[in-house]
């Protein structure tokens, strides 16, 4: 595993983390490896 992969995962955990502390569940990370955006949100009702 690279660099860019081990702080990738690590900002991806920090950040559902933050996610699941605030009780947002309807989102979902982008699995391309150089994807400019890395999370959604969905906004289902």
């Amino acid at each position: 595993m690279d660099n860019f992969t081990k702080m990738e995962l690590l900002g991806r955990d920090k950040f559902e983390s933050l996610l699941i502390q605030m009780g947002i569940t309807n989102y979902y990370f982008t699995p391309e490896k150089y994807n400019p955006v890395d999370c959604y949100f969905n906004n289902s009702s």
